[in-house]
């Protein structure tokens, strides 16, 4: 899956998970650094979740024409 364009994004682990990105960095053919890894690993994931459409399952309720609000009440009342 291919993209135009692409997005910075800046996030935090726990450090057992940064040792643990640093290891693979070390071990295997995954990026050279921890944010390497890291990249690869979620966009991996992402991918896969829209391969198997996950993130059709998984997509916030599309508001009605209405403008409802978040309890299903329409908005103004």
């Amino acid at each position: 899956m291919a993209d135009d364009k692409s997005e910075p994004l800046d996030f935090r682990v726990s450090a057992v998970l940064y040792k643990y990105l640093g290891y693979l960095a070390k071990h295997t053919t995954l990026g050279q650094k921890e944010t390497d890894v890291a990249r690869f690993l979620l966009t991996e994931r992402l991918n896969d979740m829209v391969r198997t459409k996950e993130h059709d399952k998984l997509k916030p309720p599309q508001d009605s024409p209405d403008e409802t609000t978040e309890s299903g009440t329409p908005s103004g009342h």
